[in-house]
């Protein structure tokens, strides 16, 4: 529960900025079909457009990191904060699953607490990623993924959180 908090404390807006950018193409190749009386040029704007925000929008690297964060991660520590330090033996029961297809479930003590949708995304900052949680508690989350470590990094405008900790099972 206390992940489900801090986590929804950072809920975003990811999610409604690509659609706001889709509509905005959408508009845009509109309007232009409109001013020119033809189709076939706004169809060809708006193709030409998509095919430029997927070039920048994939690397190999990126498929990489997706990858890794598929599988199940168990809850290991909170660090830092308010919280101090705050260790989870093994079998505690707060899991994350990161499937195939872009989908997650929250499992807490085996249940399941929450599902949804996630994206991953390169970060501004070198060495993290941007992960954007859909579901009932949307939140973007700045993470590093490390070997077997997948880490939930606290907000920098906020000190009072903690880095939340995984393990990859």
């Amino acid at each position: 529960m206390l992940i489900l908090s801090l986590l929804s404390l950072q809920a975003g807006f990811v999610t409604v900025l690509q659609k706001t950018l889709f509509n905005i193409i959408f508009d845009a190749t509109s309007r232009v079909s409109q001013l020119s009386g033809n189709k076939n040029y706004s169809m060809k704007s708006m193709v030409i457009c998509l095919l430029m925000i997927s070039a920048f929008g994939c690397t190999k690297q990126q498929n990489k990191i997706e990858n890794s964060i598929q599988g199940n991660w168990e809850l290991r520590k909170l660090e830092g904060g308010v919280a101090g330090l705050v260790t989870f033996q093994p079998g505690n029961g707060h899991i994350y699953q990161f499937n195939e297809g872009s989908t997650y479930r929250y499992l807490n003590n085996g249940g399941t607490a929450e599902t949804g949708t996630y994206i991953l995304q390169p970060s501004t900052i070198a060495g993290q990623w941007t992960l954007v949680l859909a579901g009932p508690n949307p939140a973007i989350i700045q993470v590093k993924i490390a070997g077997q470590q997948l880490v939930f990094l606290k907000a920098a405008n906020c000190c009072d959180y903690a880095d939340i900790t995984f393990e990859k099972l």
